[in-house]
């Protein structure tokens, strides 16, 4: 394997990123359509600032450090917000530690194994995810209330706003492309794609739920998910489907933040073959420690608006500010 990725795979797995942890996140965050369209464009922004920098992540050793410590802060909550809405959802009678320890294993090994199977997966099942996805949604469209969508909340766009550093798909873009084989430009229908997706599917979220059920349902995607009135075409219990659906587009985001962390740290600590087991330990022991769900999407949020105002926005914008002199 080259460890290269094209353009149409960096695509699927931009769209795929949208479609898995932001989905489960910021309808629960963002209050009304303003502040999801706020935090779209604000996503939107970072993810052009991604395109455009000439930042290279892996070739300036400060930078390897900031970003290892980011990814592996990112990966221990993502692990553990994962390993909590599967427990909650499908597999009750699992114990926590043994969904943390699978995860774990998974995403170790597929990280290990590099950027480009992991490009090659997103591209193959991409439309199969998309479609389901946008089918649960379109069918939904009638239960949508207009008046949850546009509920008046003081300072819901700049809230907004802030929230658009919790959609991870500009750092994605940040830690792939230096490994992206093609013209970058050609990234834009996917970027443009996923700003209309997020903005669609969170707006039938909201719309469907309204605020006050956001607030007192712990993951309303799931919640939306099991109250959709689907026509049984083919197979009953489809609401099944679009969970394992939802789950890969997860996994895809994980695959990503593992793989780059991997030779960040080969990087800063010279290449050691036992880099991705230490990784695994200690996202496994960390994932482990007691915190509530919300708990752990206040921290997940926290970290990544606090420490993306820096690795997405700030430094990204200064190579671009940098290379115009």
């Amino acid at each position: 394997m080259n460890n290269r990725i094209s353009v149409k795979e960096l695509n699927s797995i931009i769209i795929l990123s949208v479609l898995g942890f932001e989905i489960l996140l910021l309808p629960k965050i963002c209050h009304s359509l303003t502040a999801v369209i706020a935090a779209s464009l604000m996503s939107l922004v970072l993810m052009t600032i991604a395109i455009f920098s000439d930042i290279d992540i892996y070739d300036n050793k400060l930078w390897q450090i900031v970003y290892f410590i980011k990814n592996l802060l990112v990966i221990v909550l993502l692990t553990k917000i994962l390993a909590d809405a599967v427990s909650f959802v499908i597999l009750r009678e699992m114990k926590l530690f043994e969904i943390i320890l699978i995860i774990t294993l998974l995403c170790g090994y597929c990280g290990y194994k590099g950027i480009e199977p992991i490009g090659r997966i997103s591209q193959i099942i991409f439309w199969f995810v998309l479609l389901f996805t946008l089918y649960i949604y379109i069918m939904s469209i009638p239960d949508v209330k207009m008046d949850n969508l546009f509920t008046a909340v003081r300072g819901n766009e700049l809230s907004g706003v802030i929230y658009g550093f919790v959609i991870n798909s500009g750092e994605i873009i940040l830690l792939v492309k230096n490994r992206l084989a093609g013209d970058k430009t050609k990234l834009f229908r996917s970027v443009f794609a996923a700003f209309l997706l997020f903005v669609f599917i969170s707006g039938v979220i909201i719309g469907k739920i309204g605020t006050v059920g956001a607030d007192n349902t712990m993951y309303p995607f799931f919640e939306l998910m099991y109250t959709a009135d689907l026509p049984d075409i083919v197979i009953k219990r489809q609401e099944g489907i679009f969970i394992s659906l939802w789950l890969i587009s997860c996994f895809i985001t994980l695959f990503l933040y593992y793989s780059s962390t991997d030779i960040l740290a080969k990087k800063i600590f010279h290449g050691s073959k036992y880099v991705t087991l230490v990784i695994m330990a200690v996202v496994f022991a960390f994932s482990y420690i007691h915190l509530s769900p919300q708990a752990t999407m206040k921290n997940y949020c926290f970290l990544q608006i606090v420490g993306g105002i820096f690795t997405a926005f700030i430094i990204p914008l200064l190579y671009i500010r940098r290379n115009r002199k």
